[in-house]
Protein backbone atom coordinates (compact mmCIF):
# COMPACT_ATOMS: atom_id res chain seq x y z
CA UNK A 1 0.00 0.00 0.00
CA UNK A 2 2.99 2.27 -0.46
CA UNK A 3 3.85 2.40 3.25
CA UNK A 4 7.29 2.04 4.86
CA UNK A 5 7.14 -1.02 7.12
CA UNK A 6 9.66 -3.24 8.88
CA UNK A 7 8.94 -6.56 10.57
CA UNK A 8 11.07 -7.01 13.66
CA UNK A 9 11.52 -10.67 12.71
CA UNK A 10 11.55 -10.45 8.91
CA UNK A 11 13.96 -7.52 8.72
CA UNK A 12 16.15 -8.88 11.52
CA UNK A 13 15.56 -5.80 13.67
CA UNK A 14 15.14 -8.12 16.65
CA UNK A 15 16.91 -11.29 17.66
CA UNK A 16 17.66 -13.57 20.56
CA UNK A 17 19.79 -12.01 23.27
CA UNK A 18 21.78 -13.98 25.86
CA UNK A 19 21.06 -12.39 29.24
CA UNK A 20 23.96 -14.11 31.03
CA UNK A 21 26.55 -13.00 28.46
CA UNK A 22 24.89 -9.63 27.78
CA UNK A 23 25.23 -10.11 24.04
CA UNK A 24 23.34 -11.53 21.04
CA UNK A 25 22.68 -15.26 21.32
CA UNK A 26 24.67 -17.77 19.26
CA UNK A 27 23.84 -21.38 18.34
CA UNK A 28 20.10 -20.77 18.54
CA UNK A 29 18.12 -24.02 18.74
CA UNK A 30 15.15 -24.41 16.39
CA UNK A 31 11.59 -25.60 16.96
CA UNK A 32 11.21 -28.24 19.66
CA UNK A 33 14.90 -27.94 20.56
CA UNK A 34 14.38 -24.36 21.73
CA UNK A 35 13.12 -25.37 25.16
CA UNK A 36 12.11 -23.23 28.10
CA UNK A 37 15.43 -23.78 29.89
CA UNK A 38 17.20 -22.12 26.96
CA UNK A 39 14.49 -19.42 26.82
CA UNK A 40 15.05 -18.48 30.48
CA UNK A 41 18.50 -17.20 29.49
CA UNK A 42 17.71 -15.88 26.00
CA UNK A 43 15.08 -13.27 25.18
CA UNK A 44 13.78 -11.83 21.90
CA UNK A 45 15.00 -8.25 21.83
CA UNK A 46 14.86 -5.21 19.52
CA UNK A 47 18.30 -4.01 18.46
CA UNK A 48 17.77 -0.26 18.72
CA UNK A 49 20.94 0.47 16.74
CA UNK A 50 19.26 -1.30 13.79
CA UNK A 51 16.07 0.70 14.30
CA UNK A 52 18.04 3.92 14.10
CA UNK A 53 19.69 2.87 10.82
CA UNK A 54 16.37 2.15 9.11
CA UNK A 55 14.38 4.74 7.23
CA UNK A 56 12.30 7.13 9.27
CA UNK A 57 9.48 9.32 8.05
CA UNK A 58 9.99 10.17 4.40
CA UNK A 59 7.80 12.56 2.48
CA UNK A 60 5.67 12.93 5.61
CA UNK A 61 4.84 9.20 5.55
CA UNK A 62 4.95 7.13 8.74
CA UNK A 63 7.35 4.26 9.26
CA UNK A 64 5.77 1.11 10.72
CA UNK A 65 7.60 -1.38 12.95
CA UNK A 66 5.72 -4.64 13.38
CA UNK A 67 6.29 -7.24 16.06
CA UNK A 68 7.03 -7.89 19.70
CA UNK A 69 10.20 -8.09 21.76
CA UNK A 70 11.02 -8.18 25.47
CA UNK A 71 12.28 -4.58 25.33
CA UNK A 72 9.43 -3.30 23.15
CA UNK A 73 9.13 -0.12 25.22
CA UNK A 74 12.53 0.96 23.85
CA UNK A 75 10.96 0.88 20.39
CA UNK A 76 7.79 2.56 21.61
CA UNK A 77 9.88 5.44 22.97
CA UNK A 78 10.89 6.43 19.41
CA UNK A 79 7.36 6.10 18.01
CA UNK A 80 4.60 8.68 17.91
CA UNK A 81 1.75 6.16 18.11
CA UNK A 82 1.63 2.55 19.33
CA UNK A 83 -0.89 0.04 17.99
CA UNK A 84 -1.46 -3.22 19.86
CA UNK A 85 -3.28 -6.04 18.08
CA UNK A 86 -5.33 -7.96 20.63
CA UNK A 87 -6.13 -11.64 20.23
CA UNK A 88 -7.55 -14.13 22.72
CA UNK A 89 -5.40 -17.00 23.99
CA UNK A 90 -7.11 -19.70 21.94
CA UNK A 91 -6.70 -17.80 18.67
CA UNK A 92 -3.06 -17.02 19.50
CA UNK A 93 -2.30 -20.70 20.06
CA UNK A 94 -4.18 -21.71 16.91
CA UNK A 95 -2.23 -19.24 14.75
CA UNK A 96 1.16 -20.20 16.21
CA UNK A 97 0.56 -23.92 15.85
CA UNK A 98 -0.40 -23.61 12.20
CA UNK A 99 2.01 -21.06 10.83
CA UNK A 100 4.81 -22.28 8.60
CA UNK A 101 7.09 -19.24 8.31
CA UNK A 102 8.51 -19.25 11.85
CA UNK A 103 9.32 -21.90 14.45
CA UNK A 104 8.31 -19.83 17.50
CA UNK A 105 5.50 -21.62 19.32
CA UNK A 106 6.33 -25.10 18.09
CA UNK A 107 7.64 -26.10 21.52
CA UNK A 108 4.68 -26.48 23.93
CA UNK A 109 6.37 -24.25 26.48
CA UNK A 110 6.71 -21.52 23.88
CA UNK A 111 2.94 -21.55 23.41
CA UNK A 112 2.60 -20.71 27.11
CA UNK A 113 5.34 -18.10 26.71
CA UNK A 114 3.36 -16.51 23.86
CA UNK A 115 0.29 -16.23 26.09
CA UNK A 116 2.41 -14.74 28.88
CA UNK A 117 4.01 -12.29 26.41
CA UNK A 118 0.53 -11.18 25.27
CA UNK A 119 -0.45 -10.42 28.84
CA UNK A 120 2.86 -8.60 29.42
CA UNK A 121 2.46 -6.40 26.37
CA UNK A 122 -1.12 -5.49 27.33
CA UNK A 123 0.05 -4.61 30.85
CA UNK A 124 2.99 -2.60 29.49
CA UNK A 125 0.68 -0.79 27.07
CA UNK A 126 -1.85 0.05 29.78
CA UNK A 127 0.82 1.72 31.92
CA UNK A 128 2.78 3.30 29.06
CA UNK A 129 2.26 7.04 28.93
CA UNK A 130 4.93 8.57 26.68
CA UNK A 131 2.90 8.17 23.45
CA UNK A 132 -0.71 7.25 22.58
CA UNK A 133 -1.51 3.53 22.61
CA UNK A 134 -4.33 2.12 20.45
CA UNK A 135 -5.83 -1.37 20.66
CA UNK A 136 -7.26 -3.20 17.65
CA UNK A 137 -9.10 -6.53 17.64
CA UNK A 138 -6.77 -8.86 15.70
CA UNK A 139 -9.61 -11.26 14.94
CA UNK A 140 -10.88 -8.75 12.36
CA UNK A 141 -10.04 -9.34 8.71
CA UNK A 142 -6.59 -8.17 7.60
CA UNK A 143 -7.93 -5.34 5.42
CA UNK A 144 -9.91 -3.85 8.32
CA UNK A 145 -6.88 -4.03 10.60
CA UNK A 146 -4.59 -2.38 8.04
CA UNK A 147 -7.10 0.38 7.32
CA UNK A 148 -7.48 1.11 11.03
CA UNK A 149 -3.69 1.26 11.51
CA UNK A 150 -3.37 3.65 8.57
CA UNK A 151 -6.24 5.76 9.94
CA UNK A 152 -4.43 6.00 13.29
CA UNK A 153 -1.11 6.81 11.60
CA UNK A 154 -2.65 9.63 9.55
CA UNK A 155 -2.75 11.62 12.79
CA UNK A 156 0.98 11.14 13.33
CA UNK A 157 3.75 12.22 10.91
CA UNK A 158 6.52 9.86 12.12
CA UNK A 159 6.67 6.32 13.50
CA UNK A 160 4.04 3.76 14.41
CA UNK A 161 4.69 0.37 16.06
Amino acid sequence: MGQIAYGLDENKVAGYYDLAKDMPSVNIPQGLNRNLEWRKNNVWRVDMSKVHTLAVAKDNKPTFYLGYASNVEDLWDVCDEIVILQLNDEATIERLQHRTDNSFGKHPGELQLAIENSKKIYNKAESYSKHPVHFIDASLDVQSIVLEIIRISDKSPKLVH
